[in-house]
């Protein structure tokens, strides 16, 4: 089914509003994948800090916790940033999508979708685990 235009354009126009569009619509899938990667990568390494100060007696367990929640509260962060992003670039997705006549643009997931409650997650463990980290500091090891 050909794509039909809401505006008159003119061929020069024309392709340069689809290359538009296909870059927006790259940059939404993109920003879509990177939301769902960064908590498994802020996961991963905040799991390899605490791993190696288990098994490591260098490495206090408080600054293992206080590195994993800094990469906790990092990833909240990092997550929030995409979704403004997204919904960014989906509103000019959009924009260009009605110029060229494409009615089907994605919606950004819900407010509260998955990806703002795992968003919320990651803020509670790294919180939990900077409260956790200091009071191991200020207190010392529980036996």
């Amino acid at each position: 089914m050909p794509i039909k235009p809401n505006v008159s354009l003119g061929t020069g126009e024309r392709e340069i509003a689809l290359e538009i569009y296909r870059q927006k619509y790259e940059n939404f899938r993109h920003f879509d994948k990177l939301r769902w990667q960064s908590p498994g990568i802020g996961l991963a390494t905040g799991s390899a800090v605490l791993a190696l100060a288990r098994e490591s007696d260098g490495l206090p367990a408080w600054w293992a916790l206080l590195i994993f929640g800094g990469f906790s509260i990092l990833i909240f962060f990092v997550m929030f940033r995409i979704r403004k992003g997204l919904e960014k670039n989906r509103d000019a997705l959009d924009t260009v999508a009605r110029i060229i006549g494409d009615e089907s643009v994605p919606e950004t997931t819900p407010r509260f979708g998955a990806s703002w409650w795992f968003a919320q997650f990651m803020l509670v463990l790294g919180a939990i685990s900077l409260v956790i980290a200091l009071v191991r500091f200020v207190i010392g090891p529980v036996a």
